[in-house]
Formats: structure tokens, C-alpha cells, sequence
């Protein structure tokens, strides 16, 4: 119940939390919520990134990872439908977590991000069944922008992909 009315009625957008057990901490963090795995990916073609809107919102591909399917097929998977584009999924770029209200509790989300590069000139398809609204790709600097406009969670992506850049 603290839990519930801290997350419901608090007004705190980020959290960070230190652990010496970062794996037990999470452990412990996880019987409060349902948790569910997820994938998704930043898909890049000649200094784009893929966009979704979504809600209203700017969102990149992702969604829930199938029992015994790998966080990167499922990348490839959920970009494919809900995008209708075809892509090369590579290395990962980061984990992010983030917490959502769900029916009488809350989910906690657990994404892993890959960098993919698009491999199709296909036309690109909004999954409308899903909330999307739009799919396009918008220059590298707009998109961060307006990623990290919509969700906290992308700010750590952000960092990542400017990290990944300067190696």
C-alpha cells in the first residue's frame, strides 16, 4: 500500500538507487510489481533514427519478450511489426527499467536496447492495433530531442548512443 500511494501520488519522475547488490537489490525491488522483459531497438539509416508516436507520445519499436525468445529476436520481431520495417539488429546498447500503473498495481519494465541499421526501403507501416500513429525516421540530433522530451528512461539511451559514437 506505501508503495502504491508513493508511486500514485508522488510527483518524483526519476529514481536512482544505489546498491553494493545491485542483483539482489533487484530481486527484491521485483516481488513488488509484475515484471515483464522487453526488447527494442534504435534503428539508424544515414543518420536517422526510426521513430514511433505512440499515444501522442515518441517512442522507439519495443515490446514484450516471447517465453524462450532472445531479447534480440525479439527486437527484431516487435520492430518488424510494429514498423513493417526490415532491419539488421547488433550489438546492445543498455538496459532501462521503468515503472507504469497496470490494472490494480504496476508494472516494472525491464527493455534491453540494440543498435540496428535499417535494411529495407520498404514503406514503412504504423501497427494502429498498438496505438501507433505514426512511423518515420527523423535526423539523429531531432529524434534524441524529442525521445528524451517523452520518456526519462531515454536519456540513458541518449548517453549510450554518444558513448557508442565517440568509440
Amino acid at each position: 500500500m506505501v508503495l502504491n500511494n508513493f508511486l500514485l501520488l508522488s510527483s518524483i519522475t526519476e529514481v536512482l538507487i544505489y546498491s553494493k547488490k545491485p542483483k539482489a537489490t533487484l530481486k527484491e525491488i521485483r516481488k513488488h510489481f509484475q515484471y515483464i522483459k522487453a526488447a527494442g531497438a534504435v534503428v539508424s539509416k544515414k543518420n536517422q533514427i526510426l521513430l514511433i508516436k505512440r499515444f501522442g507520445m515518441w517512442d522507439l519499436p519495443k515490446g514484450k519478450v516471447e517465453p524462450k525468445e532472445s531479447a534480440k529476436k525479439a527486437a527484431y520481431r516487435e520492430l518488424f511489426e510494429e514498423t513493417n520495417c526490415k532491419c539488421k539488429i547488433g550489438t546492445e546498447i543498455c538496459t532501462t527499467y521503468h515503472i507504469y500503473p497496470f490494472k490494480k498495481g504496476f508494472v516494472l519494465k525491464q527493455t534491453k536496447w540494440f543498435e540496428a541499421r535499417a535494411k529495407t526501403s520498404k514503406q514503412l507501416k504504423a501497427q494502429k492495433k498498438e496505438g501507433i500513429e505514426k512511423v518515420m525516421f527523423k535526423p539523429k540530433k531531432k529524434a534524441l530531442e524529442l525521445l528524451v522530451d517523452s520518456y526519462m528512461s531515454f536519456k540513458k539511451i541518449k548517453d549510450e548512443i554518444n558513448v557508442h559514437k565517440k568509440r
